[in-house]
């Protein structure tokens, strides 16, 4: 792996430690757990940094669980760890993905809608890779890297189901690539997601 991209996981590893620090004193403050499924479609590109070589598009498909805990009346943070098929032109690529999440959810008047934005920090480890050769550069996934950082940015809107503490809902989320994917190819996957989620809260 580069320096570069070195340092970028350093300052990737850096920022999941201090998350992960700021998290704790909330722990004792948490008034609800939850736990759930997510699974869907992803559409992903590779793209370098100012996005002016892209490949074409590629839809693939993810599925994966968020646990986590609400920390405040409308703040939660949540493990989101997830299978998910990225890539972009005739690459395809496979990883298994951990992102700690932060986020905001608002409540409907009556209680049976939630809906909010959420962020945090990512990696991604690799889990396959095919390919065609590229002129002058061979085999891209022989150079591509085992993870890579993200910062993920999404949508929530769910509605309360069956039992109360129940809820399915529709999730849309962009995984902004803060490191290259491959080690001499300055160019990073940029997957979307698009999954419908159930969610069952624990306790109150």
């Amino acid at each position: 792996m580069n320096t570069r991209c070195s340092a970028r996981s350093s300052r990737g590893l850096a920022a999941l430690s201090a998350a992960i620090l700021l998290v704790a004193p909330s722990a004792a403050q948490a008034q609800q757990k939850f736990w759930g499924f997510l699974g869907g479609a992803t559409l992903s590109d590779i793209s370098n940094y100012y996005a002016t070589a892209t490949t074409d598009s590629r839809w693939g498909v993810t599925a994966g669980l968020i646990v986590g805990m609400r920390t405040y009346r409308s703040t939660t943070v949540a493990l989101e760890p997830a299978w998910i098929q990225r890539g972009g032109g005739d690459l395809k690529s496979d990883a298994f993905e951990i992102p700690l999440t932060f986020g905001a959810a608002v409540r409907s008047g009556d209680g049976m809608m939630r809906y909010g934005f959420y962020s945090g920090i990512g990696v991604a480890f690799k889990l396959s890779c095919s390919s065609p050769d590229i002129p002058s550069v061979g085999d891209p996934c022989n150079q591509m890297n085992g993870s890579d950082w993200f910062i993920p940015i999404g949508f929530r809107l769910a509605r309360q189901v069956g039992a109360a503490g129940a809820f399915f809902g529709l999730d849309v989320r962009y995984a902004v690539p803060l490191d290259s994917s491959f080690d001499l190819i300055d160019a990073s996957q940029r997957p979307w997601s698009f999954r419908l989620m159930y969610v069952k809260c624990l306790g109150t």
